[in-house]
C-alpha cells in the first residue's frame, strides 16, 4: 500500500517560491544548451590575414620568374636591377631558341658574318622595329664564346630590338 507523502514535490516547491517572491528578487536559472555549436571566427580571421599578407608579398616581389632551358647555366652577377619580361633569346651550346622555339641549329663559328639570318627572321615575327619600348632578354650559357654573343646582340639590334638585357644569376653579397 502506497504511503501518502505529505511533503510537496520539488517542482511544486519551486513554483510556490516563485509566486511568493517579488519579481525584482526572482532569479531564474538559465539552462545551457550544449547542442548548439559555437564557431570562433577570431582564429579564422587571423589565419586568413596571415595568408593574405603572404600572397601579397609574393606577387609584389618585382622581377619575373623564368624557367631556363635544360643545359643552360647563367653567369653570376651582383646586379640589383629587376628583369622585365619581353622576348627571350636563349643561346645554348648547340642552338639558339627564341621564346623556347629553336631558330638556329648550326652554330659553327666559321661564318664571319655578324648577322644570323634565322634569328633575324624569328625576331622579325615578334615585331621589335614597330615599338620602341620592346625589350629582348638574352640568356647565354656561361661557356658561350663572346664572338657568338656579339652576333646575337648585333642581330637583335638589326631586328629592331634596341633595348637588350643579359640574364644572369644574381649573387647576394
Amino acid at each position: 500500500m502506497p504511503q501518502n507523502d505529505t511533503r510537496p514535490s520539488a517542482a511544486m516547491a519551486e513554483q510556490q517560491w516563485e509566486q511568493s517572491t517579488p519579481p525584482s528578487r526572482l532569479v531564474r536559472r538559465r539552462r545551457k544548451r550544449y547542442d548548439e555549436t559555437i564557431v570562433n571566427l577570431t582564429s579564422m580571421v587571423d589565419v586568413l590575414s596571415v595568408l593574405m599578407f603572404f600572397l601579397l608579398s609574393i606577387y609584389s616581389g618585382g622581377g619575373y620568374l623564368t624557367i631556363l632551358p635544360s643545359g643552360l647555366e647563367l653567369p653570376s652577377s651582383n646586379v640589383r636591377t629587376p628583369l622585365s619580361r619581353q622576348v627571350e633569346i636563349a643561346v645554348l651550346k648547340d642552338r639558339i631558341l627564341v621564346d623556347r622555339q629553336p631558330v638556329v641549329d648550326n652554330l659553327s663559328d666559321g661564318n664571319p658574318e655578324l648577322l644570323l639570318p634565322g634569328l633575324q627572321a624569328a625576331l622579325a615575327t615578334h615585331g621589335g622595329a614597330g615599338a620602341p619600348d620592346v625589350r629582348v632578354t638574352i640568356e647565354a650559357d656561361r661557356s658561350t664564346p663572346f664572338r657568338l654573343l656579339k652576333k646575337v646582340i648585333y642581330t637583335a639590334d638589326q631586328a629592331g630590338f634596341r633595348k637588350q638585357s643579359l640574364a644572369v644569376h644574381q649573387v647576394s653579397g
